[in-house]
């Protein structure tokens, strides 16, 4: 767990769960332990098209974390209306070029920033910054483990499974 103040991680231990009001050990802010159920914030995601309009939502989202079901079936949908896109610029005649179309563009350039975002807080999930996706394949093989249980420096859990939650009471005097 991390202070909400200064960022400093706070060790858990039984002590802090079982006192509901913890100093941080570097900024001396109090931090208070309460377990709560994060899944709420992914309620409407229950289906495959609640995560990819979900991550649509989230366009320019960087900060947080996502599933690997929220990836997965985004990306899932990317290629389908990539495809989808391609076969009427094909069909229809659309091609600006020999093997590019109006509408596969179109569609390649309104889902890249959901794409990008969507693919850092995936490695948010994972206790890593955004900037591990260019590193080929160790940022490939991350794409299909599970993130880090629990709060890390990033946010909360996106699975919710009652993780502990710090928050920070400043003094201001």
């Amino acid at each position: 767990m991390f202070c909400r103040n200064c960022g400093e991680e706070i060790p858990v231990d039984s002590e802090f769960l079982y006192n509901s009001e913890y100093s941080c050990p570097k900024c001396g802010a109090l931090v208070k332990s309460t377990t709560v159920n994060t899944n709420q914030d992914n309620a409407d995601k229950t289906s495959p098209l609640g995560y990819f309009l979900g991550a649509l939502k989230k366009y320019v989202v960087f900060k947080g974390r996502a599933r690997r079901a929220e990836y997965w079936w985004f990306t899932l949908f990317n290629v389908i209306l990539t495809v989808a896109a391609s076969t009427l610029d094909i069909v229809c005649g659309f091609m600006i070029t020999d093997d590019t179309g109006i509408l596969y563009l179109l569609v390649t350039v309104a889902l890249f920033l959901p794409s990008l975002s969507l693919s850092v807080r995936r490695y948010h999930d994972y206790d890593k910054r955004g900037w591990v996706m260019f590193i080929p394949i160790y940022s490939f093989v991350l794409l299909f483990f599970d993130g880090t249980p629990g709060e890390n420096r990033f946010g909360d859990d996106p699975k919710g499974r009652g993780v502990t939650v710090s928050t920070v009471e400043n003094d201001i005097e």
